[in-house]
């Protein structure tokens, strides 16, 4: 895992979250507008949207996690003497 990989990952959690976003935004309008049909068929879009965000988020924390056990190995050890 490099951090390109990690940042490639948050790119693709930005993109999950802003299309929740817009969800909600629609939201919004179909409980103005009373359209019970269409609120369902929403609810059932945002439960995968969660689902796909909780996926990202667990497959990005090992990921991460991954990455950085190199770094906190090196920085357990005792300094080198020269």
């Amino acid at each position: 895992m490099t951090a390109r990989n990690i940042i490639g990952s948050l790119e693709k959690l930005i993109k999950l979250h802003k299309s929740f976003n817009q969800l909600a935004i629609r939201k919004t309008a179909i409980l103005k507008a009373n359209d019970t049909e269409a609120i369902t068929a929403l609810l059932i879009s945002e439960q995968k949207h969660i689902k796909a965000i909780s996926r990202r988020i667990r497959k990005d924390k090992g990921q991460s996690r991954n990455f950085l056990q190199p770094m906190e190995r090196r920085d357990s050890l005792p300094p080198s003497i020269p």
